[in-house]
């Protein structure tokens, strides 16, 4: 469940695919939610899904705030788009050609990330 913090920073969409707590989703003018990745085309609304749904259902996306439920990461790192992964977040900062730098926030601990999703630059 989702905390005041948290609604007072989401938007609502509809999943286009299996999503999990924690995937990177860009969010369409329609209002539907696919896994985001940082290659080609700038991606202008991204944000984090809150919990796991199934395509077709509703979904909460954090676009600021603490998000708990992630595992392995490093606390104190600042994390990106991954361009290579979709939905996936990476410490590794995208340098290539069409590939966009997309920070989305820094890890408070190894489960816990601080979004802060950042304007997309394009390379």
């Amino acid at each position: 469940m989702e905390t005041l913090e948290q609604l007072q920073h989401a938007t609502s969409a509809i999943a286009q695919e299996k999503l999990h707590t924690g995937d990177v989703v860009a969010i369409t003018e329609h209002g539907i939610a696919g896994r985001a990745i940082a290659q080609g085309e700038v991606i202008s609304d991204i944000g984090f899904v809150t919990h796991d749904a199934e395509p077709g259902e509703a979904i909460a996306i954090l676009k600021q705030g603490l998000l708990d439920g992630f595992s392995g990461l490093i606390a104190g790192a600042n994390y990106f788009l991954d361009p290579y992964m979709p939905g996936h977040i990476t410490t590794i900062v995208p340098t290539f050609r069409d590939e966009c730098i997309v920070y989305v926030g820094k890890a408070m601990s190894d489960t816990q990330l601080l979004v802060d999703i950042h304007r997309p630059i394009r390379l």
